[in-house]
């Protein structure tokens, strides 16, 4: 497998990730179902993928980390307002170019204690996913970079740095594994990431 993620927002070097990947897929026996383009959503360059005739069918990644546009431009700063109803049209027009039982969307969700984790997320995510025709949710468990310390040390750091600065911490096991069995119930494949 080959995932385009971690390098940089793929999408604003379009030209050069198409070049590269129709170059893999030509070169290579790797398939174009065994590999993953990443984004966070540039809508510029999503726009021209489903006209793109030369852009090749490989699996589609989006970073959506929260179907509540206000937690999600919380999480993430480039978030532009009505993204989650484009995405919607957008997705659709996508699954009728590339879609197939192999080839879907794949919504990657990072786990994030008290942020993007309590019910009216996860019934939000349901609700938003079975919008489309094909999706699969990665729920992702957070990476402790360091030891945060206690909720009220990490409160008062918090406090201290303005409300700008946020230390994320890790949602609880179980809590991932009732999102994940709850995404299933509701016909959303779904899979937990393990660090």
């Amino acid at each position: 497998n080959i995932v385009l993620m971690g390098q940089g927002e793929p999408l604003v070097n379009y030209e050069n990730v198409k070049r590269a990947l129709n170059t893999i897929l030509a070169n290579s026996d790797v398939g174009s179902t065994k590999i993953t383009l990443s984004t966070v959503g540039y809508i510029p360059a999503m726009e021209k993928m489903i006209t793109d005739k030369d852009f090749p069918s490989v699996r589609f990644a989006l970073s959506l980390h929260s179907a509540i546009e206000e937690s999600r431009k919380k999480i993430i700063p480039t978030h532009k307002p009505g993204f989650l109803e484009w995405l919607v049209q957008w997705g659709n027009d996508y699954h009728k170019k590339f879609g197939n039982r192999t080839h879907f969307i794949g919504f990657e969700y990072i786990m994030l204690s008290g942020v993007n984790d309590d019910e009216k997320h996860l019934q939000a995510l349901i609700k938003f996913a079975k919008r489309f025709p094909i999706v699969r949710v990665n729920l992702i468990p957070y990476n402790t970079t360091n030891d945060a310390g206690t909720v009220e040390e990490i409160n008062k750091l918090e406090e201290q740095m303005g409300s700008n600065y946020r230390i994320f911490t890790r949602t609880p096991h179980e809590l991932i594994e009732h999102w994940h069995e709850s995404l299933m119930k509701a016909g959303i494949v779904s899979t937990i990431r393990y660090s």
